[in-house]
């Protein structure tokens, strides 16, 4: 099994301490996977409701109050001193640029190698001005989803998700399946359904276009 990776939602765009965010990232991966703040973690840019803090199981920082406001169980006080460190986020109407969402099925152990010489590992993976990163996996079938969202996931598919849709499902999207690892890349506001799906087929060439990325960050 291949345990989720270390990446958490931190905006590096408002922190620029290193080492915090080194000892943020170093105290997630000493605690067991299915507590960590790594593979469900969702930035959540003052929405009043995150759709992933269900059960309070995974923290949040909400922007607007400027505190953590939903606490991972058994954190403890020493993630609560950590989280405490963080710098005051302005507000998301004031200078927060919307993003979008970005899935795709892809394989982890490939970006791992890819972000080996990264200290932070994945917490910057997702930086692409304002969003956050997580890792899950489907525990939903393909064709469940098709069904939902009208179209037909194929291996290597890359899809353009809004704020909103993410949420939708996002809580059927939590336990782990080596062979449906995805991808988040999140905004939290902003609709680009609109957009479309993008599927692409090829998985060789959603290989080539995330390593790409990985390598503009």
């Amino acid at each position: 099994m291949i345990n989720p990776p270390d990446g958490f939602t931190l905006i590096k765009r408002f922190c620029t301490d290193e080492k915090l965010l080194s000892d943020l990232a170093t105290y997630a991966r000493s605690l067991p996977w299915h507590e960590a703040p790594c593979h469900r973690c969702v930035l959540h840019e003052g929405r009043k409701r995150c759709g992933a803090a269900k059960n309070g199981d995974i923290w949040r920082l909400d922007l607007v109050a400027e505190k953590e406001t939903v606490n991972i169980k058994n954190r403890g006080q020493e993630w609560r001193e950590l989280v405490a460190k963080l710098p005051k986020f302005p507000h998301p109407e004031e200078d927060f640029q919307p993003s979008f969402f970005q899935v795709a099925k892809y394989d982890p152990r490939a970006i791992l190698e890819a972000h080996k010489d990264d200290p932070l590992n994945f917490s910057r993976m997702a930086f692409l001005d304002v969003c956050g990163d997580a890792f899950f996996s489907l525990k939903k079938s393909d064709d469940d989803l098709a069904q939902k969202f009208e179209v037909k996931l194929e291996p290597g598919d890359l899809v353009f998700l809004s704020g909103e849709a993410f949420l939708d499902w996002y809580h059927e999207a939590r336990n782990l399946d080596t062979e449906r690892i995805i991808l988040l890349m999140a905004d939290s506001r902003g609709s680009h359904v609109e957009e479309g799906w993008r599927i692409v087929s090829d998985a060789r060439k959603i290989q080539a276009e995330l390593r790409e990325l990985l390598n503009s960050l």
